[in-house]
């Protein structure tokens, strides 16, 4: 699975790791983000077993989205 984090401050950040429903991802987003200070992607990867995506590499179109600007997560339009 592939998630995007989108944020005013964050540029083509991706993350890599297992498969779950929308909901579970949901779940465990709204976790990290009441435990987070600031640092979510980190701490999402660390306790979630997810890994960050090479700069180098190219994303078509990723699983879900992250939205850390308005806390919601959404899985994105496919032209």
């Amino acid at each position: 699975m592939i998630i995007e984090i989108e944020s005013y401050n964050i540029k083509n950040l991706y993350l890599s790791g297992g498969s779950c429903s929308e909901k579970s991802l949901r779940e465990k987003m709204n976790h990290i983000l009441a435990m987070s200070d600031g640092n979510f992607t980190e701490l999402f990867c660390r306790v979630y077993g997810f890994e960050l995506i090479s700069d180098s590499v190219e994303i078509d179109a990723p699983d879900f989205v992250i939205d850390l600007d308005t806390y919601i997560l959404y899985k994105p339009k496919i032209n």
